[in-house]
Order: structure tokens, then sequence, then C-alpha cells
């Protein structure tokens, strides 16, 4: 079983040309089937939205990295589809709840 706090931290690697995409900034949790359902990635230094990258891009969840199909397709955090209804890790976390 993947666990949210081991994923936050780790490299995004696009398994088309080996390039680090980013790191996982926070987990979005499905709360209605207690899974994955995106990885946020920080902002780039110029853009003002938040990328994330949908569960179905992740090829693998590697034990050093984890693989992408490629980062063409990263929409902003309001295109998943029901987005506000996700639970972010990291605010659960901070917050002491787990």
């Amino acid at each position: 079983m993947i666990k949210s706090r081991d994923i936050i931290g780790k490299p995004l690697v696009t398994i088309q040309h080996g390039e680090i995409i980013g790191r996982v900034k926070d987990v979005l949790i499905d709360p209605e089937r207690y899974e994955i359902a995106a990885l946020v990635l920080p902002r780039k230094l110029l853009s003002r939205k938040t990328m994330v990258l949908p569960r179905h891009q992740v090829h693998v969840f590697g034990a050093d990295v984890i693989l992408v199909k490629s980062n063409e397709v990263m929409p902003r955090d309001d295109t998943l589809e029901n987005v506000s209804s996700l639970v972010a890790v990291e605010n659960r976390m901070i917050n002491g709840s787990r």
C-alpha cells in the first residue's frame, strides 16, 4: 500500500525523456474511494497556477522516484473533476489529523 507521506517530496520523472519535472508538494485523496486522485506540484516561477497530475498519468510509484507518462498533460488545480471534494494530505498532516 502506498502511503501519501512517503510520496511527498519525491521527484517526478518522465518515462519519455527521463526529465525531472518537479517534486510532489502534496497528494489529493478521493475521500469516497480512499485512494490517490492526484499529485500536486509546486508552482513554476512565473506562474500563479498550481499544477496537478491526475493519478492516471502516473506509471509507477517507485522507491526513489515517481515515473509519469509525460509532462504534457498537467492541468490547473481547478480542472480535475470534483477537485473541491478531494482532501489535501499535507494540510491534514500539519494539523495533526491523519
